[in-house]
């Protein structure tokens, strides 16, 4: 298994990237890549994916070191890490559905119902109101 140890780093990109990390810049790529520019979104988006990012591959190292342990072995394999990867896309948080999230959204943004003071106004009989006691003790 070829971990990467003792290669070389690819070498820096272009000068307009400065001292920009090398995954901010990939992140920045794949954003290009699906039609977004960089004023488009905020900064704070590339720090997001960042971070997600970082927690995924924590999360999946973590899951795979515990298999390696449990199949009594002191290193990592291949076969560890690809585990860790189908188990966290089975059993792994899995977004709702577009219904779900349409129904959500739906609710949501409903203006919230509008309660008319009128005195008129029809009410439960089951449904305590201070507005009906007081009118209840005038008469």
């Amino acid at each position: 298994m070829d971990t990467g140890v003792g290669r070389t780093p690819p070498p820096a990109a272009a000068a307009d990237a400065g001292d920009e990390p090398r995954d901010a810049r990939v992140v920045k790529e794949i954003l290009r890549s699906v039609g977004l520019n960089e004023g488009d979104y905020e900064p704070a988006v590339v720090h997001q994916f960042l971070r997600l990012a970082h927690r995924y591959t924590g999360d999946v190292l973590g899951d795979a070191l515990a298999y390696a342990d449990h199949a009594g072995r002191a290193s990592l394999q291949a076969d560890d890490v690809h585990l860790a990867i189908r188990s966290n896309a089975t059993f792994g948080h899995e977004p709702p559905g577009r219904e779900r999230s349409m129904m959500c959204f739906t609710y949501h943004n409903m203006d919230a119902n509008i309660v008319s003071h009128n005195k008129d106004a029809v009410r439960p009989e089951n449904e305590p109101m201070l507005v009906k006691a007081k009118a209840e003790e005038q008469t």
